[in-house]
Formats: C-alpha cells, structure tokens, sequence
C-alpha cells in the first residue's frame, strides 16, 4: 500500500489525479443560501471543476481504457466459463448475463483499477511526447485558475458597488485604477446604456471601464471597500504571486522564460527554457484560489447582512 502511496505522489507531482473528495466542501455552506451573490459563488465553483476536470484529463482517459479492458476481459471469462456459443440462440442472453456479472464484479476492482491506472500513467509520463503535452495541459489549467480567481474578484466587485455605490469614487482614487484606466468620468453613451440610473447599476458601469486583471488592483479594490486583515495577508500568499506571474508569462510569453518574470520571482529554470510546472504547485494554487475566492465572497456578504 506504501508503494502505491508514493506512487500516486510521484504521478500527482508530474499530471493532476481526480478532484480530493473534500475539495469543494467549503461550498457546501453556500449551497441553498438565497443570496445575490450565490450565483457568482456558483461560477466560481463551475470554473475551479472546469479547471480540475482538464487537469485530471490525462488520468481519466488512462483509467477510462484501463476499466474498459477489465470490464472486456470480465465478459470474455464469464462466456467462456458458461460454455457460450456465438452462433446460439441463447448467445444474446448469456452476453446480457455476462455483462451483468462483469458489473458486479467491476464494483469491487476500483482500487485495484486505481493503483493499474496509475502504473500505466506513470509509463505514459516517461515518454517525451506524452509528457511535453501534459505539460502543456497543465499551463493552461494554470491560467484556467487564475482566470477563476480574477472572474470570481471582478463579479464581487460588481455586485458590491452595486449595492454601495457611494464606494465607487474610493476606487476610482486607487492608484492601481488610475494606471489601469482613466477614470475621469463616466462617458454619456455609458449612462445611456443604464437609462441614467446608476443606483444600482455602478458596479457594471465601473467594471465596464477597467477590470481587477492583476494581484495587486484586486488587494487595493478589496482593502479599499472591505479592509479585511485575514483577505489581505491572503492576497499577500506567495503561491498566489507565483500564479500570478506564471499566468502572465505563459499569457504574454508563450511560457518562455524571461529575465523578468526570474527578478520577480523565486524560480530557477533557466532563461529562454519553455516553463514547466509540477502539478503539485497547480493544486496548491487551486486550493489557495478557492480559499481566497470564498474569502471575498464572506467579505461582500457583509454588504447584504
């Protein structure tokens, strides 16, 4: 059992396995709750799976043929021990029968189905072609997880100025705002689009001009409007930074290495070298987002209590 421990580490640090049964358990208290801000919760849950379930598309693929091989095989042996004939009458009820027994038998094979499905990943992964596409699967989950923290950041922002309209001008004071977009005033074509009404309608019409696309406008947008210690030094995690500059990277660079990206960073490829990143590191990135995500939302529940 130690062995396939270590081996599951060994494949988790080069391909995401499936989604930790606990995972999206933190959501749990957001399930059924009559909120404004349940739906963007809920996208924020959709994105974080879309995220995984790419990431875990190597595996699933692996263990879908490794079942289905198992299941095949199951069928094979149980016609064969019923002394089955293809050319009988009674064929298509003894592979009807077969098939039920496979099932059966299928139920109790899923650690054993786990720990082969590995075994076969873990060969796959030594192959140069297979592993240069995971690692270019794996980038992309990447950017998926920063995209899922941004979108979730930019919602709630929404939804709380629309709500507090008065804290729009505290955010178009920012300065990460002011170099992001100059926000002097609000074009007569923008009120057009909300009938003059911005009452409720601020948050859309801020958020139509400049988005919350780097770390440090999300810090300043929700020090600005919720000043909340624990979301700050949050914001402030090192695995967050790192996500962040290696969506960048891979968004603005194709993922080569730059001089830029190594000054702000504590990374050590080497320079002009396509990015490679353990997929330990996107899981950990996926647990910090989801935790930061869900953070903000309890700070913009406040507005609604």
């Amino acid at each position: 059992m130690n062995a396939e421990s270590d081996l599951a580490r060994t494949v988790l640090a080069r391909c995401l396995t499936p989604d930790p049964a606990d995972f999206f358990e933190p959501f749990e208290e957001w399930t059924g709750r009559s909120s404004p801000l349940s739906s963007v919760v809920e996208a924020f849950r959709s994105n974080l799976r879309a995220a995984r379930l790419v990431g875990a598309l190597p595996y699933q693929l692996i263990n879908s043929g490794v079942r289905q091989r198992r299941f095949d095989g199951l069928v094979v042996a149980n016609l064969i021990e019923s002394g089955a004939q293809p050319d009988s009458e009674v064929y298509s009820e003894q592979q009807e029968q077969a098939c039920r027994h496979a099932n059966e038998a299928m139920q109790q094979l899923d650690t054993e189905i786990i720990n082969q499905t590995l075994h076969r990943l873990d060969y796959s992964l030594k192959s140069p072609t297979f592993s240069g596409t995971l690692h270019e699967l794996l980038r992309q989950v990447l950017v998926m997880t920063w995209g899922a923290l941004e979108v979730v950041s930019n919602d709630l922002g929404v939804v709380i100025l629309n709500k507090r309209p008065a804290l729009a001008r505290v955010v178009t004071d920012l300065e990460s705002y002011k170099r992001a977009a100059s926000v002097k005033g609000i074009p007569i074509v923008t009120l057009e689009e909300f009938n003059f009404d911005v009452s409720e309608s601020m948050g859309d019409i801020i958020f139509s001009m400049t988005r919350l696309d780097t770390l440090p406008s999300i810090m300043d947008f929700y020090n600005a409007v919720a000043s909340n210690a624990a979301l700050q030094k949050s914001l402030k995690s090192s695995t967050l930074w790192m996500l962040a500059q290696r969506r960048h990277l891979i968004v603005h660079r194709r993922g080569i290495v730059d001089s830029q990206y190594l000054q702000k960073t504590s990374d050590s490829q080497p320079l002009g070298t396509l990015i490679e990143i353990p997929a330990t590191e996107i899981a950990n990135s996926l647990v910090e987002v989801r935790n930061v995500g869900l953070l903000i939302a309890d700070c913009a529940s406040v507005f609604f209590e």
